[in-house]
């Protein structure tokens, strides 16, 4: 079967500032295979378009190219420029199962002295050895042939090898790893390009979890939390001058992380200050409590606190925000002994926060001086006069303030 290509071809005509009359294409010179020198001439009578169809039966199969350039009416030649195509194996394969089995390659346009790749899933992956090569621009090139032995059109990428100093010439000397939100591991080795860690070894420990959510466990003999979460991994490289890779490697992976909170001691009427736990972490409370105990924990800014028992039972609490000053506040009843609270997601609005252990309000106690006394009595009179507002002075829960409130607390200094 002859084999065509049918060219076709729109010359852009340029008009020389100050030209009178347009030009107009001559002559067409085309030649196949870089043989410019067996090239053939053909008359274009003036027109902008070049058409042609070539009798391509002498080629062998595999890839080619051909060569055209574009004589104008006065004699100038245009830059040549240069298509490649491939003369397929017949009959047509019909790619059913297709894919590329061998990879070849060239560096600076020396096809002849090509290297081949063997690929037995259809990818192919080139790591190339560049230290022979002179400081200044370089060229590879590449084409790949499927499993019927038909070639990809060849690419060239251009490159730029610097004149670098020794002393400029970098190795990595560092990787780091690290675990969800958790603190960065370095680890220095031997310097060296490219860097390659074989069976490498990471145990997966200290890691914090990126949240705390419901059905975590506490264990209370260990003061450990178990929590279910996706852990992320992430590792990166480090050159000899300490700049890092813009690569970073990472993976996700389902695991329990087993993570023990720091405790702090709070005993009642106290306050204690701390970092503000974010994402994942827990500040750890040890209260010491009598049976009966009301437990009551106000923290500076909006957050979750968790009661336990000293024998990891959870205790219930109630809690209560105040919108004006962010403050909540966590209400429970102790059964005796060692309670201990669990304070997360403390949100990242500040960097510190505090809890206070709060003593229960005594009734009658309107001024909340811890007595109960004259001078409650004095704070209700100023309320009814209009002159101060008390919190507690409604003493018995009536929903208003009057003499009977008065009344209350005389019996309650009486009964004392």
């Amino acid at each position: 079967m002859k084999r065509s290509i049918y060219l076709l071809l729109t010359i852009l005509m340029i008009v020389g500032m100050g030209t009178a009359n347009a030009q107009t294409m001559k002559t067409c010179e085309y030649w196949f295979d870089y043989d410019f020198e067996g090239r053939t001439s053909v008359s274009m009578n003036g027109s902008d378009t070049f058409k042609k169809s070539f009798d391509l039966s002498s080629l062998p199969r595999g890839l080619h190219s051909i060569g055209l350039r574009f004589c104008d009416s006065e004699n100038r030649w245009c830059a040549p420029f240069v298509k490649h195509f491939v003369i397929p194996q017949l009959p047509e394969p019909t790619f059913n199962d297709n894919k590329i089995v061998k990879m070849e390659y060239w560096m600076d346009y020396d096809y002849e002295n090509r290297k081949t790749l063997e690929s037995d899933n259809g990818n192919v992956a080139i790591t190339l050895d560049l230290s022979s090569l002179t400081p200044g621009v370089h060229s590879i090139g590449y084409q790949a042939v499927d499993s019927r032995g038909l070639y990809l059109a060849p690419f060239v990428k251009h490159f730029v090898i610097p004149n670098v100093p020794d002393a400029l010439i970098t190795h990595i000397a560092t990787y780091a790893y690290w675990f969800n939100h958790g603190p960065r591991v370095q680890v220095d080795v031997e310097p060296q390009n490219p860097l390659v860690l074989e069976n490498l070894v990471i145990e997966v420990k200290d890691v914090i979890p990126n949240q705390v959510t419901p059905g975590y466990e506490f264990d209370v003999s260990q003061k450990m939390v178990k929590v279910k979460d996706d852990v992320f991994f992430g590792i990166q490289a480090f050159d000899n001058l300490g700049h890092p890779s813009s690569a970073v490697l990472s993976e996700t992976f389902p695991y329990t992380v087993e993570y023990k909170p720091d405790f702090l001691p709070l005993i009642m009427g106290d306050s204690i200050l701390f970092e503000t736990p974010h994402y994942g972490y827990i500040q750890g409370i040890d209260i010491t409590t009598e049976t009966g105990d009301s437990i009551i924990l106000c923290a500076s800014n909006d957050c979750t606190i968790d009661l336990y028992d000293a024998n990891g039972a959870s205790i219930e609490a109630v809690k209560t925000s105040d919108k004006t000053n962010g403050k909540v506040t966590y209400k429970g009843v102790s059964a005796g002994g060692k309670v201990y609270a669990l304070l997360y997601d403390g949100g990242q609005d500040s960097d510190s926060m505090t809890v206070v252990y709060q003593k229960p309000q005594e009734n009658g106690d309107v001024n909340e001086d811890d007595n109960v006394d004259i001078s409650d009595i004095v704070a209700i009179i100023n309320q009814i006069a209009g002159t101060a507002t008390y919190k507690y002075a409604d003493v018995n829960n009536d929903k208003k303030v009057d003499i009977s409130d008065i009344v209350a607390i005389i019996n309650i200094i009486a009964s004392k």
